[in-house]
């Protein structure tokens, strides 16, 4: 079941929406029950498949029945890994970091080793050849 933490709607594992908080019928004749039934209907979710692997869930955007955990990235185990925690206020909202932190030659290019955690990584710009992009089979994006 999912629900909605800013609206309180509900779906379950169809992607059918199952309740919807604010939406009361004020009367049960046939014209209103078939009313919200289409409603219903029409408030439903698209499905994807998904995986948790390696503590992070992960969403299949293309056909269901192509998902393929084997094509997840794994995290390496023949070599040390070090964790990276920084706190920096950007004063900004959080979708504008998300959205920028996924477009990562932006990076190298912009910010040239100018952001700490950027420089620790070696994000410069010198090495932005070095990044290679790909299109997801669903056309989705790079």
């Amino acid at each position: 079941r999912l629900e909605c933490m800013y609206h309180g709607w509900s779906f379950g594992k169809g992607g059918a929406c199952e309740h919807i908080p604010t939406h009361k019928l004020v009367s049960i004749d046939k014209s209103t029950a078939k009313k919200n039934d289409a409603f219903m209907k029409r408030a439903c979710l698209k499905t994807y498949a998904v995986q948790e692997h390696e503590g992070l869930v992960w969403i299949w955007r293309g056909n269901v029945l192509e998902a393929d955990v084997t094509k997840l990235p794994s995290t390496r185990k023949d070599i040390p890994t070090y964790p990276c925690d920084t706190i920096l206020d950007y004063n900004v909202d959080w979708q504008y970091i998300v959205e920028n932190n996924l477009d990562s030659p932006h990076l190298f290019w912009l910010h040239d080793g100018s952001v700490p955690p950027v420089r620790s990584l070696n994000f410069v710009r010198e090495k932005v050849n070095q990044v290679t992009l790909k299109s997801f089979a669903d056309g989705s994006g790079y």
